[in-house]
C-alpha cells in the first residue's frame, strides 16, 4: 500500500507544475489580441516564456504564477471593458 501512496504523491508532485503552466498558457492563448493591446501587455512574450519555462518543473510554474498575478488581471479587465 505504501508504494501506491508514494506513486500517487510522486505523480501529483510531477504533474501539478505542468498543469499550472498549461492552464496559464491556455488562459493567455485564449484572450483576444485587442485585450492584450488595451492592457499594454505582450502576449507573444508571455506565451514564449511559459513554453520555455515549461521545459523545467521549476521555471514554468514560476512564470505561470507571475503571469496570473501580474498580466492576467490587466488583460482580463481590458477584455471586460474596464480600462485604467
Amino acid at each position: 500500500m505504501t508504494s501506491v501512496l508514494w506513486a500517487v504523491i510522486w505523480w501529483i508532485l510531477i504533474t501539478s507544475p505542468l498543469l499550472l503552466t498549461a492552464a496559464a498558457f491556455l488562459d493567455a492563448a485564449r484572450r483576444p489580441g485587442w485585450a492584450w493591446g488595451l492592457a499594454q501587455r505582450n502576449r507573444v512574450m508571455w506565451l514564449t516564456l511559459m513554453v520555455a519555462g515549461g521545459v523545467t518543473l521549476i521555471g514554468g510554474p514560476i512564470i505561470a504564477i507571475v503571469y496570473l498575478l501580474v498580466a492576467r488581471p490587466d488583460v482580463a479587465a481590458a477584455e471586460r471593458g474596464q480600462l485604467r
